[in-house]
């Protein structure tokens, strides 16, 4: 990956976090409750960070010595 497109990547998930931010103060806002918001944003960030790592091409097992 080149410095630019990792700077690209960096600048993506900062904004991607802020609108994170924005999003749950607006849902606790319509009534979604704290545990429920905690989840989601936990299960997406889960998702993000394991399409990132498929992406790479990083193997999820172990190694069979480990």
């Amino acid at each position: 990956m080149s410095r630019n497109a990792g700077i690209a990547w960096l600048l993506l998930i900062a904004c991607a976090l802020g609108t994170n931010h924005v999003a749950a103060r607006l849902a606790f806002d319509h009534g979604v409750s704290v545990p429920t918001a905690v989840v989601v944003r936990s299960l997406m960030a889960a998702a993000f960070v394991l399409a990132l790592i498929r992406h790479a091409g990083v193997p999820l097992a172990l190694a069979r010595p480990t």
